[in-house]
């Protein structure tokens, strides 16, 4: 809860906001921006006993943290804002590593359902929603990220004007590619998923 206090204290005008169609968010992934407690936490998190605990966990070998946050650090989605259902870039240029895994962390005290924000898993084709996750405070959630790793909340939010869907997200690589179908390099892709019915929340 220290983080939240740093969180809710934070000069939102340094942060980069996003605005098209299908993306309406707050991000920083400035580490100096941070305060203490989140900086402490991200160092935990980009370690090496906790990528030896996802390398156990996934099954990923030779997992590399990404000290710069390239696309991860905080983010904000106010009432009206959404991301939109979509596969991840897969190729880190900067550091010339693939993607690999996404943790994604919560930070919504007494978040309510009606709200919305769900995390929505996507199957590998891109057409049925098979899971929603609420994105309640201090839930985390791990996922492999690939060509058809198809995610996003794409409903806006509802939430009250006082409140915003907050998370923290950090991104993990490997030298090898996932797949020999994922090697080429490719910008975040997004998908359209009007008009399709979703799973239940968990």
């Amino acid at each position: 809860r220290e983080g939240l206090s740093e969180l809710e204290a934070m000069d939102r005008a340094a942060w980069h906001y996003t605005e098209r169609e299908t993306e309406r968010k707050y991000s920083t992934e400035d580490f100096q921006h941070f305060g203490p407690t989140t900086r402490s936490l991200i160092t935990q998190l980009n370690a090496a006993p906790f990528l030896a605990f996802l390398e156990k966990l996934t099954g990923i070998a030779g997992l590399i943290a990404d000290p710069h946050l390239r696309g991860g650090g905080l983010h904000e989605i106010r009432r009206g804002g959404a991301l939109g259902v979509h596969a991840d870039f897969n190729f880190y240029k900067r550091l010339n590593l693939y993607r690999r895994l996404n943790l994604l962390v919560y930070l919504n005290e007494n978040w309510s359902e009606e709200w919305g924000g769900d995390l929505e898993l996507w199957d590998r084709t891109g057409k049925r929603c098979v899971q929603k996750i609420a994105p309640i405070f201090n839930r985390a959630v791990i996922f492999d990220t690939s060509n058809f790793s198809y995610h996003g909340h794409p409903r806006p939010l509802q939430c009250p004007e006082d409140r915003a869907r907050k998370s923290l997200a950090l991104y993990y690589y490997t030298v090898e590619a996932p797949a020999e179908d994922d090697r080429t390099p490719h910008s975040t892709v997004f998908i359209q998923t009007e008009g399709v019915e979703n799973s239940e929340s968990v």
